[in-house]
């Protein structure tokens, strides 16, 4: 969903059903590249003890001052900032859009270290970043209501690499009543990465 299809309400949906570019403040953004920052050096860090111990406090002080500032999951900015990579949210791999409209949506990724399996990125990372994307497209085939995950399959057909800019595609093949039948593909230039089939169904916009 778009900032201008927000719905008549706002006050009573989810921030992420308000897309916005200001939640959290001017600089918010730099704050969540420095947590990815922190994630990545997280997965390949090899500290002597001493280290360990100093970063343990570092940390733990760094997650009270964010505790102290936690909104709902659902009200939080970390999934509403239509200007940041992955609307800011850093459970998802960052990506953004190139398109995004009827036929389907394209969106530029780039996994990261912390999105590493063995040699390449970890296939729940792409099966997520799949996801994601059709979730976008599906929103295009309703005009009320909002898509769920009833099913979705990933065929992974080469190594998915990290530190290059990937391309996803996603488009709505079909639609039967509440469900929507989706497809895409997930390209590293012209090598091919994956390939997904999903199914969606149409439910109820929760309401706060």
């Amino acid at each position: 969903m778009r900032e201008t299809d927000a719905p008549d309400r706002p006050e009573q949906l989810p921030a992420w059903a308000n897309p916005n570019t200001h939640a959290g403040g001017p600089h918010f953004g730099e704050m969540i590249d420095q947590v990815r920052r922190v994630m990545d050096a997280a997965r390949v860090i090899d500290p002597d003890d001493a280290l360990a111990s100093g970063l343990i406090a570092d940390l733990a002080a760094i997650a009270t001052r964010m505790e102290a500032a936690a909104a709902t999951p659902s009200m939080a900015p970390g999934d509403s900032r239509i200007d940041l990579p992955g609307r800011g949210n850093v459970a998802l791999p960052p990506f953004t859009m190139v398109s995004d409209g009827p036929d389907g949506v394209v969106a530029e990724t780039v996994f990261r270290t912390f999105h590493l399996g063995e040699g390449a990125a970890h296939g729940g990372y792409v099966s997520l970043f799949f996801d994601e994307l059709a979730g976008y497209a599906a929103m295009h085939a309703i005009s009320d209501g909002m898509p769920r995950t009833a099913f979705l399959k990933v065929d992974y057909r080469s190594l998915t690499p990290v530190g290059r800019t990937l391309t996803g595609k996603v488009w709505v093949e079909g639609t039967e009543g509440r469900k929507l039948f989706l497809r895409g593909s997930l390209h590293d230039g012209e090598r091919l990465c994956a390939e997904m089939e999903a199914l969606f169904l149409t439910v109820p916009m929760p309401r706060l």
